[in-house]
């Protein structure tokens, strides 16, 4: 990678190549700064950073390609509540909406549907067990 990082995420996208989303640098100050790794040429290239630096978030890729990041933690270490999309077309990241309570260190995964559930996590309480869907076609969490 160009950047050292940790505790970032690595996601497969539709054309075969991985997006490296964030994590932190060896000062563990968090990263928004992304990367592709192309595996047919074994070279890394950045691409657009996130509007927010993050740490222990998650990444999903949905059904049309876009990658939605989830919550995290901020260079405070707070519990964020924010999310955002990158589009692989323009390389850019967009807001898409915010979760209720911020969490991180939490799970996500993809439903048929293309909702992201949110399971378990860190918030600003302490240790949750509560459940979420977030749905990145109407930016909602329920």
């Amino acid at each position: 990678m160009n950047t050292a990082r940790h505790r970032h995420t690595a996601t497969g996208l539709s054309d075969g190549s991985v997006l490296v989303v964030g994590g932190m640098n060896a000062n563990d100050a968090p990263l928004n700064t992304c990367e592709i790794y192309d595996p047919t040429t074994g070279t890394w290239s950045y691409t657009g950073s996130m509007t927010y630096a993050r740490k222990y978030h998650t990444t999903s890729r949905i059904a049309d390609g876009r990658i939605i990041v989830i919550g995290g933690q901020d260079a405070n270490n707070n519990p964020m509540n924010t999310a955002e999309e990158y589009n692989p077309s323009t390389g850019t990241w967009s807001l898409i909406g915010s979760l209720t309570e911020g969490r991180y260190d939490h799970g996500a995964a993809v439903l048929f549907t293309g909702q992201i559930v949110i399971t378990g996590c860190y918030g600003v309480n302490g240790y949750m067990n509560s459940i979420k869907i977030y749905n990145p076609f109407t930016v909602r969490e329920s």
